[in-house]
């Protein structure tokens, strides 16, 4: 494989076998289990910041706000908030559209 790659710059007449070309994919070394597991770990120190921090969330623009504080995009924030802070989003959260009643509010 090495010998293709180093090859593709110069022209070269010689063909390869697809084995030789194909990347294999590296084996998981984690489980989904443990993959899941690591990332809710790492998301524990936004999880609090967010919680410790003095965003008003029943007013319009928090999203914003979270977004800048955790550093994820803001079309990210609410599906982020309703997996990792479901009590508070569904409690406290300003929301411009409420599903439940069918329009905006």
């Amino acid at each position: 494989m090495l010998a293709f790659i180093e090859n593709i710059v110069n022209e070269t007449s010689h063909f390869y076998k697809i084995e030789d070309v194909c990347i294999q994919k590296e084996k998981r070394r984690l489980s989904m289990t443990d993959l899941k597991q690591e990332y809710e770990t790492k998301q524990q120190p936004l999880i609090e910041k967010v919680l410790n921090s003095d965003i008003d969330f029943s007013k319009f623009g928090w999203v914003c706000k979270v977004a800048k504080l955790t550093g994820m995009k803001s079309q990210k924030v609410n599906h982020w908030m309703k997996r990792f802070l479901p009590e508070l989003y569904q409690k406290q959260c300003f929301k411009k559209f409420n599903s439940s009643l069918g329009h905006f509010s």
